[in-house]
């Protein structure tokens, strides 16, 4: 199963090298979660702009900005209802699950999250409460101060 935002452009083979991917590694990797693109706006090890997408790379944390899913990933932990940190959230519930996860050698442009708005304050925020109610492990380790009542 793919996910993909609603602000990406695919190049002529990224769909294609994404799936050669995904094959190669569910014959050695028994629990594959999700295998994510390269991209050029988006954090960490995923960023084009800090590692060149010629390997398979394998992370603990990625964002699905075009990804693909196993199914059985998928039906084990569905994205959180949130925002902010629905990612992290995700990755982190799988990791738990035994999921293994890659970033991919294709890349998709990505528009910058357009979809969420201009206030990341607010939207950091507005995640605090379920994080802390609902995961409170998650926000004590990403060291997140308060339950984000006071915006």
């Amino acid at each position: 199963m793919l996910i993909a935002n609603d602000d990406i452009v695919l190049t002529p083979t990224t769909i294609q090298m994404l799936l050669e991917d995904v094959k190669a590694l569910k014959l050695t990797t028994p629990r594959l979660g999700l295998v994510g693109t390269w991209s050029d706006n988006v954090r960490g090890l995923q960023s084009i702009k800090k590692n060149p997408g010629n390997q398979i790379k394998r992370t603990h944390t990625l964002s699905p900005i075009l990804a693909w899913v196993s199914k059985r990933a998928f039906t084990a932990v569905q994205f959180p209802p949130l925002n902010w940190y629905s990612d992290d959230v995700l990755c982190e519930d799988l990791t738990r699950l035994g999921f293994e996860h890659y970033i991919s050698r294709a890349y998709v442009h990505h528009v910058g999250s357009a979809t969420l708005g201009p206030d990341d304050w607010k939207n950091y925020h507005d995640a605090l409460p379920w994080l802390w109610d609902n995961r409170p492990e998650y926000a004590t380790r990403w060291n997140l101060k308060d339950r984000g009542e006071n915006v």
